[in-house]
């Protein structure tokens, strides 16, 4: 078994399980735009643009970090067979990450090029699904250490811990908006669906008021990220197969669900550009894709022959 089918056993990768209902017809291209396709803003200063992503190589998950151009991708950090879920800070020059050890899986900041390893949570469970704030200080993460999947804060140092959620159901893969005033997660507290899931996109402030149901129950959503003006939320809708999923975008209230993009998932919005990953008929592995919003053309942004690409993310 490979590790991106294994990987989804374990609940890591949810979206590549489940099934799929839509209310549009996917289609191979981009049917709509989202409703409003925010300027360019970067947020990184100089930091040089890289991206980073997870690659499934002999059986082993593993962060590797790369920029646009012909020079092969390069590993985080060659001491961790499992690691997970990279997410840029917001200045661009650091990783926060899930690597697997004897506690299950805990996080880890990170220069860019492996160097300043910081272990950000050290307690049994599964603490996943990093998500920076705004300012670089906290991380809203995942983590089932009370028994059950709930959302926590915590400083960038390990101190500071708050759980954010407390319900039966799971909460899972935080996403902590641009503004800072929302975080978005997916959660199965809602009512079944008639494909039988009931993941669907919630929103939470950071002091836990203000919860609120956002996506409309037509097929299983999840992974949310933000547009850079805070005012969209790009997700994945789908399951089954790998090829079945497709993204979505919707307006931070609730409102206009639009279908962007089939055979994707992993989404990560990005000034004018949307990073995700499909799935390759012609070489059976998970690929990485970059769509410009603005002339709909998707590019190539690295390949590795034989090789599993998931989770891609750009620092800008």
């Amino acid at each position: 078994m490979n590790l991106v089918r294994s990987l989804t056993l374990i609940g890591i990768l949810g979206c590549l399980t489940g099934c799929m209902r839509t209310t549009a017809e996917p289609t191979s291209q981009p049917t709509s735009l989202p409703s409003s396709v925010p300027l360019a803003t970067p947020t990184v200063g100089e930091a040089p643009q890289r991206l980073a992503f997870v690659a499934n190589q002999i059986n082993r998950g593993t962060i590797m970090i790369s920029g646009l151009d012909a020079n092969p991708p390069q590993l985080l950090n060659p001491d961790f067979p499992l690691a997970i879920d990279p997410t840029w800070s917001p200045d661009g020059n650091e990783l926060a990450f899930v690597v697997q050890d004897s506690d299950g899986f805990n996080m880890y900041i990170s220069s860019a090029d492996g160097s300043n390893l910081f272990q950000v949570t050290n307690q049994p469970g599964d603490d996943q699904s990093p998500s920076w704030s705004p300012d670089g200080q906290q991380l809203a993460f995942q983590s089932n250490r009370s028994g059950n999947d709930e959302l926590y804060l915590i400083n960038r140092d390990g101190s500071n811990l708050r759980q954010l959620t407390n319900d039966p159901a799971r909460d899972w893969q935080p996403s902590w908006s641009p503004d800072g005033s929302l975080i978005a997660f997916t959660s199965d507290r809602g009512a079944q669906t008639p494909d039988g899931w009931n993941d669907q996109l919630y929103v939470i402030q950071p002091d836990g008021q203000g919860l609120k149901y956002l996506t409309e129950g037509f097929g299983r959503a999840r992974h949310p990220a933000w547009s850079p003006d805070s005012q969209q939320l790009v997700y994945v809708v789908g399951g089954g197969d790998v090829g079945s999923n497709s993204i979505y975008t919707v307006n931070r209230d609730g409102s206009d669900p639009t279908l962007l993009y089939a055979n994707a998932f992993d989404p990560q919005w990005l000034d004018q550009r949307m990073l995700f990953t499909t799935y390759d008929e012609q070489t059976f592995h998970t690929a990485l894709r970059i769509l410009d919003l603005n002339t709909l053309e998707v590019s190539v942004p690295i390949t590795m022959a034989d090789t599993d690409l998931i989770q891609p993310v750009l620092n800008r």
